[in-house]
C-alpha cells in the first residue's frame, strides 16, 4: 500500500473523530438553553435530568477528542465553523428535523427525543446523512476497525500518549474517560461505554425514559 493511500485512510479516521466532537457539541447549547430557563428551585427533576444530558455529552466530546488524538489529529474547538447557527440540523444527518435553542418546553422535549432516538438493533451504520447518532458512532467504530486492520494498529494509533484524558482527569458524568492506545479501546471509547457492555446497548439514548416522561408531564 502507497504512502499516499496510507495519508488517505489516515485522513479519514481524522474526518470522523473530529465529526463526532462536531456533533456532541452542537447537541450541548440547546440543553444548556432549557436548563438555564427553569428557575432556581424550581422543577428540579427536570434540572437535574437535563444537567446529567449536559455532562454526559461533555464526556462524549472527552470520548471523541481521546480517539482523534490517539490517531495522531488535534480537536480543534475554535475554528469558525465550529459553533454552529440555530436553529441547525445535526452535522451530516439526514436533515430530518432542526435543533433550536429555546427555554424549557414541551416543543423543547420533543427535540432532545429526536436527538437521543436510540439507533434500531439492525440499523445499518451510517457516517453520513444519518437517522439516530447511534448509526454514526457504529460507522466510526467500524471505519476505525477497518483502518486498523488497513494500516495496523502501529501506524494508525500513532498518537502522542500524553494528550489523553484520563479517568482521574474527568468527572461529573455517568460514565469515564478511557485513553485510546490500540483498536480494543475504539468501541467503548467512541460510543462511551464500558469495555465489557455489549455493544448493541450502546448510545441507546441519554435518559430518554425521563425525556419522555417529562414531555408527558
Amino acid at each position: 500500500m502507497g504512502a499516499i493511500t496510507h495519508a488517505l485512510l489516515a485522513e479519514r479516521a481524522f474526518i470522523g473523530s473530529a465529526r463526532s466532537i462536531e456533533l456532541e457539541h452542537c447537541t450541548i447549547p440547546p440543553y444548556l438553553c432549557a436548563l438555564y430557563s427553569l428557575k432556581d428551585g424550581e422543577n428540579l427533576e427536570a434540572a437535574q435530568i437535563i444537567r446529567s444530558v449536559v455532562m454526559e455529552e461533555m464526556l462524549h466530546i472527552v470520548l471523541a477528542a481521546n480517539v482523534l488524538n490517539a490517531v495522531g489529529g488535534s480537536p480543534d474547538l475554535c475554528h469558525e465553523k465550529f459553533v454552529p447557527e440555530y436553529p441547525t440540523f445535526l452535522p451530516h444527518s439526514d436533515k430530518a428535523f432542526k435543533v433550536s435553542l429555546e427555554k424549557f418546553s414541551k416543543d423543547a422535549l420533543e427535540t432532545f427525543l429526536k436527538i437521543e432516538k436510540p439507533k434500531k438493533k439492525r440499523a445499518e451504520p451510517q457516517a453520513h446523512r444519518y437517522r439516530t447518532i447511534g448509526q454514526f458512532y457504529a460507522a466510526i467504530e467500524q471505519g476505525l476497525k477497518t483502518l486498523s486492520k488497513d494500516l495496523g494498529e502501529k501506524k494508525l494509533f500513532s498518537g502522542d500518549p500524553h494528550k489523553q484524558v484520563l479517568p482521574r482527569q474527568y468527572y461529573g458524568g455517568l460514565g469515564s474517560a478511557i485513553p485510546v492506545t490500540d483498536r480494543r479501546h475504539v468501541g467503548p471509547q467512541v460510543q462511551g461505554r464500558r469495555p465489557d457492555e455489549d455493544p448493541l446497548a450502546a448510545r441507546q439514548g441519554h435518559r430518554r425514559p425521563e425525556l419522555r416522561i417529562l414531555s408527558r408531564g
